[in-house]
């Protein structure tokens, strides 16, 4: 399946990435197996919504429309809004401590931009998500 991303987009085994997106928050599969984590375009900052897909005019902002925007991943980010009130902390909170929950083999690489950044990278190495709150997340439960 082709998402329309455009060059590079396809992995050797001629898929779109984003046809390879694992319906969970935020990993991206690629063809040779291993697992890739994205904060899904800055889907998960809260910016795309349902109600404003179609004011997004820079060019990066309108490929996560087309390739993030749509209603099972709509639903995993209410899912995580819901689960990180429960804890109070934010949603890139929960974002991250998704993929840090997950099993051996499958490592966080995560970036900052200003030192607010780096302290949510590193609580949220610390927050444990139970395995019904990763089902949860995953559209599971």
């Amino acid at each position: 399946m082709l998402c329309g991303a455009g060059p590079g987009c396809s992995d050797s085994s001629g898929q779109c990435a984003a046809s390879r997106f694992v319906r969970s928050t935020g990993i991206l599969q690629s063809g040779d197996g291993k697992v890739k984590w994205l904060l899904a375009g800055g889907f998960f900052s809260g910016r795309f919504r349902r109600d404003n897909l179609d004011t997004f005019t820079e060019e990066y902002d309108q490929l996560a429309v087309k390739v993030y925007c749509e209603e099972g991943n709509f639903k995993r980010h209410d899912r995580v809004q819901e689960l990180a009130a429960d804890k109070g902390v934010t949603v890139p909170h929960v974002a991250l401590a998704y993929v840090y929950n997950q099993p051996e083999g499958i490592h966080a690489l995560s970036g900052a931009r200003n030192t607010d950044e780096v302290h949510v990278n590193v609580e949220a190495s610390e927050i444990k998500l139970s395995e019904g709150e990763i089902a949860y997340l995953e559209l599971k439960a």
